[in-house]
């Protein structure tokens, strides 16, 4: 039989662990965008950019970043990333060691424009 404090102990370790592994393949990269193409392929809508000093490494030979019309705010972050663009204000992007929008490009998980914490 379990107490209280194994459980709790399990649970602890459990989070820490879980923690880790995000932490563990979750990066960010901070810059201005120096480009951008909105793309299209096979039917999929999908936006490719890149940002100052942009690490080329792995799956993403290009240095640059993409996501895809599979994410549910698509639109907005299309829309978002342009502005910052356009306005040239500095980004904060967390990204992947993955390439499923595109396969030369590391895939974004968000984004943050501007002087705000992500």
């Amino acid at each position: 039989m379990m107490t209280k404090n194994s459980v709790i102990s399990i649970t602890l370790i459990t989070l820490m662990a879980v923690l880790t592994a995000f932490n563990a393949h979750a990066a960010r990269q901070v810059g201005k965008i120096t480009g951008v193409i909105p793309y299209e392929a096979s039917g999929k809508k999908i936006v490719i950019f890149k940002i100052e000093n942009n690490i080329a490494q792995g799956c993403n030979v290009t240095g640059r970043f993409a996501f895809d019309e599979s994410k549910k705010n698509f639109d907005l972050m299309s829309s978002a990333l342009l502005s910052a663009f356009h306005s040239q204000k500095t980004v904060q992007v967390e990204y992947t060691d993955s390439c499923n929008a595109w396969v030369n490009s590391y895939d974004i998980a968000y984004f943050c424009i501007g002087d705000i914490p992500c």
